[in-house]
């Protein structure tokens, strides 16, 4: 049939297309070959002028006049010489035998025109298309990935088919890794220190950091970065440190060890095992590399050789009379201690770092270790007073650092902590803004997809979380989860983190039982990578322990709750944390029946907050909201009334009388006024209440409750 439509490339200039829509077109191109394909037939002329596009952006792949049929016991095709050389596969042109990865490479060549908008050279297989890759590379790496495993020289070394070209072209449209870029950054690396063994160091070191994968704190990358740019200051020095990563390289060779494919990892041991014997008459730079690959360690999350190293960085610039590089060294002990929650040392480490940073010429590192120790006092001890004064210093001196560019990230971070310094004076309003505005100084400094924007997106989850958003809490959260799984090896800290926040999200949303297998799952997950004491662990059991109880298991929740509530006591007597933990026994006790026990259980837990907190902070009121449900429970309205008399007001201020928890403390009280015979006001707030928690997005959360004010309701009327 006629096909009324203009070739793909002209389509492609007319419209301006992005990268996006152009890969989205070419996905018809990919499944029309792919279709071909599966029918066993290869089309063997893939070009632009075979590829027109009609006038509802519909692709019609055209020409199969020299297709051959696959023969179904090769899996080769009759080879003939017929081809247009622009687009032909190197086997085409040497008269070999043709397979479907023979299209593969005319596609991969018809993508590489679309998005760059100039034709490959062929002459040379290696060279001069690697440097035609480099515009595109430098607009997306991935798609220069794909572009070039696509048209590499060996067909065995493409994708097999044009479907799973085309299936990882659609991984990069998801934001997923894709299968092209593991094998072609090691295979591009080895093959550019093989063509260029001198004025090789600085690709090599920038390489280091692409295989150690992303920084978890995004001020530390710039840091390694200068750290490494420093460590080849002049030639003699460059010369020295290139040896040794060329000897680094070449011990890890990719073509040598191709059963077991090289890792980041490998580099990285390999670097290890040889850097306290090399550089020895170069101390400074011998510092520099020490310092980029304590970075790196904290990547792969192997957080405890990184200490080391970073203590060991820090003493070497010490030894070479640099104090600055010294202080970069220790603000980066500082944030893998944390990473670890090492209270004795990270204290010790970060106190100093903020007198030590107190200088004039020191503005931007005195920034960064007030925000570290304001942070090591949230996930630690709870010093509240402390946080808010070290986060009042960092926002007087920010204005100082904020306009400059190469200052975006650690901006970026200082808003992440100010939301998390917010979130515990219980302001869930002002922690959500600063989150919200963390969010486009950590864009702007490493793109949408970065390891940091994953964390001010966790700041807004857990902003909107405490504020009883479960919705946007849940899709902040998936999307930072969906970065990390992009970003990060797979037992890496951050993980571990963002899971136990995507748990706790399900099950205070009502999710109970999706919450339950997910805590199942997660609790086993750090014991066996944390140790059953481990902080983390022990918070991860207390809600499974919740989630048992919200679906109705009580033996299993009390015997959760009984071992890791006293464990959290024991490690954070002055944290909020172990107050709620406290207050969350103490209910299941009450449902148990067990009052005398849960009156003292309730005693401890609500006397800690009000220590650490104060009685008007929201996560106070709400432990006395269920304090009133348990008077209630064992039946003393009064106390009930009282106690939701006085806290009520608390909860309104903070969250607004439209909101959950309110809602559900308007239904304690009407349920005590009831059993006090004050049946008219009783009436109308337990009418209210149900109405705005029986609708379908509550209902199951507060089924229980709802049950028993609508009998009690029932007997008002």
């Amino acid at each position: 049939d006629y096909v009324d439509g203009q070739p793909i490339d002209g389509f492609v200039q007319q419209q301006s297309l992005s990268l996006s829509e152009v890969v989205t077109l070419f996905l018809q191109v990919c499944d029309a070959v792919a279709f071909a394909q599966q029918n066993l037939i290869v089309h063997r002329d893939i070009k632009p002028s075979n590829i027109l596009v009609d006038s509802n952006q519909q692709v019609q792949l055209l020409d199969f006049g020299i297709a051959r049929l696959v023969e179904e016991d090769g899996g080769d095709v009759t080879t003939t010489r017929a081809f247009t050389p622009g687009y032909a596969a190197p086997e085409q042109k040497a008269g070999a035998s043709v397979t479907t990865a023979t299209d593969v490479f005319g596609l991969g060549m018809v993508l590489f025109e679309l998005l760059t908008g100039a034709r490959a050279d062929t002459e040379d297989s290696g060279d001069l298309r690697a440097g035609q890759l480099a515009q595109l590379r430098r607009r997306d790496p991935e798609l220069a990935n794909i572009v070039a495993m696509a048209i590499r020289p060996e067909p065995e070394r493409r994708y097999a088919s044009a479907a799973s070209l085309g299936q990882d072209l659609r991984l990069w449209e998801t934001h997923r890794p894709t299968v092209a870029s593991p094998d072609s950054r090691f295979y591009r690396l080895s093959k550019f220190v093989q063509r260029n063994r001198s004025g090789v160091v600085a690709a090599l070191l920038v390489s280091v950091i692409t295989l150690a994968g992303v920084s978890t704190t995004a001020w530390q990358v710039r840091q390694t970065r200068e750290a490494l740019v420093r460590a080849s200051a002049n030639a003699s020095q460059a010369e020295a440190v290139q040896n040794f990563l060329l000897e680094m390289f070449d011990e890890a060779d990719p073509w040598t060890h191709q059963n077991n494919p090289l890792t980041a990892n490998d580099l990285l041991d390999t670097a290890l095992e040889k850097l306290p014997q090399s550089l020895t008459e170069h101390p400074e730079q011998k510092a520099s590399v020490t310092l980029a690959l304590t970075q790196i360690l904290r990547n792969l999350g192997r957080q405890e050789e990184a200490i080391a190293q970073a203590k060991l960085a820090t003493t070497l610039f010490l030894e070479a009379g640099n104090e600055q590089q010294s202080i970069r060294s220790r603000l980066l002990l500082g944030a893998i201690l944390i990473d670890v929650l090492d209270q004795e040392q990270g204290e010790q480490v970060l106190t100093a770092l903020v007198t030590d940073t107190d200088k004039p010429d020191l503005i931007a590192e005195s920034v960064e270790a007030r925000t570290l120790l304001a942070r090591f006092y949230t996930l630690t001890g709870g010093n509240l007073e402390g946080q808010t004064a070290l986060i009042q210093a960092v926002q007087a001196d920010l204005p100082k650092i904020a306009d400059q560019p190469e200052h975006a990230a650690l901006v970026g971070e200082v808003y992440t902590t100010i939301a998390e310094n917010f979130e515990n004076q219980g302001l869930y309003d002002q922690a959500f803004d600063a989150a919200m505005e963390s969010e486009p100084w950590l864009t702007r400094a490493y793109g949408a997809d970065h390891p940091t924007v994953a964390n001010a997106l966790s700041f807004q989850s857990t902003a909107s979380f405490e504020m009883g958003q479960w919705d946007h809490a849940e899709e902040s959260l998936r999307r930072a989860i969906g970065i990390i799984q992009s970003r990060y090896p797979e037992r890496h800290p951050t993980m571990l983190w963002a899971q136990y926040q995507l748990g706790r999200t399900l099950l205070e949303g009502g999710r109970y039982k999706r919450a339950l297998a997910h805590y199942e799952s997660f609790y086993q997950t750090c014991v066996q990578q944390l140790g059953a004491q481990d902080p983390r662990t022990i918070m991860a059991q207390i809600n499974l322990g919740m989630s048992f109880q919200r679906t109705g298991q009580l033996e299993k929740a009390h015997r959760e709750l009984s071992q890791a509530v006293p464990i959290l006591v024991e490690q954070s007597a002055d944290h909020p944390k172990a107050g709620v933990g406290l207050v969350r026994w103490s209910e299941v006790i009450s449902e148990r029946g067990e009052k005398a026990d849960a009156d003292v259980k309730f005693d401890q837990g609500l006397s800690l907050l009000e220590r650490v907190l104060d009685k008007d902070h929201p996560l106070y009121a709400r432990g006395q909201v269920a304090l009133a449900e348990h008077q209630l429970r064992h039946g003393d309205p009064l106390a009930a009334k009282r106690t939701l008399e006085q806290y009520l007001p608390v909860l309104i201020k903070t969250y607004g009388e439209d909101q959950e928890f309110v809602w559900a403390a308007q239904l304690q009280q009407g349920l005590a006024l009831a059993a006090l015979d004050q049946h008219e006001e009783a009436s109308q707030l337990i009418s209210s209440s149900m109405a705005s928690l029986g609708t379908e997005r509550y209902q199951q959360k507060y089924q229980g409750v709802l049950t028993r004010a609508q009998q009690v309701y029932g007997s008002l009327r």
